[in-house]
């Protein structure tokens, strides 16, 4: 079975891409802590507090 192919209107595509970078962005700014929380659950609280 072939799948149809869409072709997308440039405003389509600005769109969408627009909506890709915003929800890149919401997802970096919930992973970025949870990273920082994982990493510092390893390292010395000396080390944290400098």
């Amino acid at each position: 079975m072939e799948k149809k192919k869409r072709k997308y209107s440039r405003t389509d595509r600005l769109i969408l891409g627009i909506g890709f970078t915003i929800l890149g962005l919401f997802v970096l700014s919930i992973a970025i802590p949870i990273i920082y929380v994982v990493l510092a659950s390893f390292m010395d609280p000396t080390v944290l507090n400098n």
